[in-house]
């Protein structure tokens, strides 16, 4: 399935785009990224909403604000994952 890179992945917004992704397709690859530490509870709750759908969900705990991490990070999910679907951007 298509990987998907959720930043602010622990906060409700992330939860809640992490959930809608797992209702519209099955058996992704869901990298949810934020500053926080995986908590037990959230992390059950997502779990909990990964197994039908056959998701697979995978936290990183990085410093977005920091470029190299960032760059890390991409990649280590290319590496991993093979790449992931790139975000909706936006022109002002």
């Amino acid at each position: 399935g298509a990987t998907y890179l959720i930043t602010g992945g622990l906060g409700g917004l992330g939860r809640l785009l992490a959930r809608d992704i797992m209702d519209r397709a099955a058996e992704v690859n869901l990298i949810l990224v934020g500053r926080s530490a995986w908590g037990e509870d959230v992390s059950l709750a997502l779990l909990n909403d990964a197994a039908p759908s056959g998701a697979c969900i995978v936290y990183r705990q990085v410093e977005v604000t920091n470029r190299a991490v960032v760059i890390g990070l991409i990649r280590d999910i290319e590496r991993e994952f093979g790449g992931f679907v790139p975000p909706p951007m936006f022109d002002d």
